[in-house]
């Protein structure tokens, strides 16, 4: 909810969650093979792909932990 409420965001459920921003996208996915949470992004550059990388982490590790 918190990236989907910034001006301009979308969002796609068909495999994962994956969030369309102006400044880039994120998708986020449960692995079916593995007990890991896979997010991957793209943005303009290395530097804003890794900050969406690192805020979409630090969400799901509040969810995680039930903060």
């Amino acid at each position: 909810k918190d990236l989907l409420a910034r001006p301009g965001a979308t969002a796609n459920e068909e495999d994962g969650l994956r969030v369309d921003l102006p400044v880039g996208w994120v998708h986020v996915r449960a692995s079916n093979t593995e007990p890991i949470m896979r997010i991957v992004t793209e943005a303009e550059d290395g530097e804003a792909a890794g900050a969406l990388a690192a805020e979409v982490r630090a969400i799901a590790d509040g969810i995680l932990k039930g903060t």
